[in-house]
């Protein structure tokens, strides 16, 4: 089996005679070619144990076979030349022609391009004229929108006051109601308590005080009879929690006589938007 060197050797002296490619065959043959007497008798080997040695000396010399050029008789070269010379002339021909269709077509594009640059231009200054037209319609609309939300919390400000004293008359309108009714379930002589009241007071009038802010109990009941009873209006105490009728009261007018009919004084009836 021949070794690296032989192998190589053997391309070496391929290459150096200049007949052939070097390639398996031709190197394998120059490992068997017989050698004269007295030196070493040729190397031989196959295919297979060529190979391997041959292909890292192609990489080593970086060998690429050169192609091998036969030399045309005369007659050929002159119809060689001619017939190079006529395909030279029609490809430049060729190719003349699609530069000037090229040169004419980007000349096409380059006015379409700029027309269209124009138009974006155009259409780009009468974008920034609308936007600056949008600006100046959306400051407006945001000084109304302001001006709007200033009104609307006067106006919310108003309504919730108007609210406060709808419900406040709402509910001195309603413990009016139920003092005068009050006032008429207690008996003419001797005192009752706030809890006697409570029970004896109408359905309609329990079921009104779910619309008013404090609540309709016995507590508050008393409260509101106490407030009146020191304002000398509908009642009078006369321990704790035994209220009476006021002597001689004559109703929400506020006025108050003797029981002989003969007047003793005149209470204006309190303004309902002001607590008693």
């Amino acid at each position: 089996m021949p070794t690296q060197d032989q192998v190589w050797n053997a391309a070496d002296i391929v290459m150096a005679r200049d007949e052939e490619p070097v390639r398996v065959a031709t190197v394998l043959a120059e490992l068997r070619r017989p050698t004269p007497p007295g030196e070493p008798p040729p190397v031989g080997g196959t295919e297979r144990t060529v190979a391997p040695h041959l292909k890292t000396w192609k990489v080593a010399r970086d060998y690429a076979p050169r192609p091998r050029v036969e030399r045309l008789p005369e007659r050929l070269q002159d119809d060689h030349a001619k017939f190079v010379r006529a395909v030279w002339a029609a490809a430049t021909e060729e190719a003349d022609a699609r530069m000037e269709d090229e040169r004419r077509t980007l000349a096409a594009e380059t006015r379409a391009n700029d027309a269209l640059r124009v138009e974006a231009m155009v259409e780009t200054d009468a974008a920034r004229a609308e936007a600056a037209g949008l600006r100046a319609e959306a400051e407006t609309l945001r000084a109304e929108a302001e001006t709007l939300r200033a009104e609307n919390a006067t106006l919310r400000d108003q309504v919730g006051q108007l609210r406060g004293r709808l419900d406040h008359v709402r509910s001195e309108d309603y413990w009016e109601k139920v003092m005068g009714e009050a006032y008429e379930i207690l008996p003419p002589e001797g005192t009752m308590s706030a809890g006697w009241i409570l029970e004896r007071l109408s359905r309609g009038t329990m079921r009104m005080g779910r619309f008013v802010k404090e609540p309709m109990d016995e507590a508050t009941l008393r409260k509101k009879i106490e407030v009146r009873a020191k304002a000398a209006r509908y009642f009078e105490l006369r321990g704790k929690d035994a209220y009476a009728r006021l002597p001689g009261w004559d109703g929400p007018l506020g006025r108050k006589v003797f029981k002989d009919d003969r007047k003793l004084s005149e209470r204006n009836a309190p303004d309902v938007g002001e607590p008693p």
